[in-house]
């Protein structure tokens, strides 16, 4: 873990720096460029049990995407912050609850945020929505001032919006 927070930038609180640290120990890639495992396609691992009891087992990577391929508990439909986990910025409104979820774990090019912070603001408009949920979950950071510049202006120039419980 003290290795793998040396890789993590450093702008953002302790907490997410630790988060983002752990997420780079589940990469085969990056516990070999640690010399934490010899080999990226197995690797052999210790556990033991509180019992004492100890197990070697061998594991290997799981190919990129196909955990959401399993079935969840909830259901055969995943929790909305699980959809689509290959896009880094999406939107859908909940028509129940008049709600614009958006999906934001990433930062795209300048230009593009620009487009997709002006589609957002259209939704939100168009949808009539009352209320605003920004999932950062899986962010793992980025460029805040281009969030400020961008993104807080719509918040807070729609009234249904910037109240309170409108923004979660």
């Amino acid at each position: 873990m003290e290795r793998a927070t040396q890789l993590v930038p450093r702008g953002e609180n302790d907490g997410r720096t630790r988060f983002t640290a752990t997420m780079q120990l589940t990469s085969p890639e990056v516990l070999h460029g640690l010399g934490v495992i010899a080999d990226r396609e197995k690797a052999p691992f210790a556990l033991e049990a509180v019992t004492g009891e100890r197990a070697t087992m061998t594991f290997s990577p799981a190919r990129f995407g196909g955990l959401t391929t399993w079935r969840m508990a909830t259901g055969d439909k995943p929790p909305l912050y699980l959809q689509r986990l290959a896009e880094p910025w999406w939107t859908k409104f909940l028509a129940a609850t008049q709600t614009v979820y958006f999906s934001f774990t990433g930062y795209p090019p300048e230009a593009e945020f620009q487009e997709r912070a002006a589609a957002l603001a259209r939704l939100l408009d168009e949808s009539h929505a009352r209320r605003l949920v920004i999932d950062l979950r899986r962010n793992q950071g980025g460029d805040l001032d281009q969030f400020r510049r961008l993104l807080l202006p719509i918040i807070k120039t729609r009234t249904a919006i910037n109240r309170k419980d409108g923004l979660l």
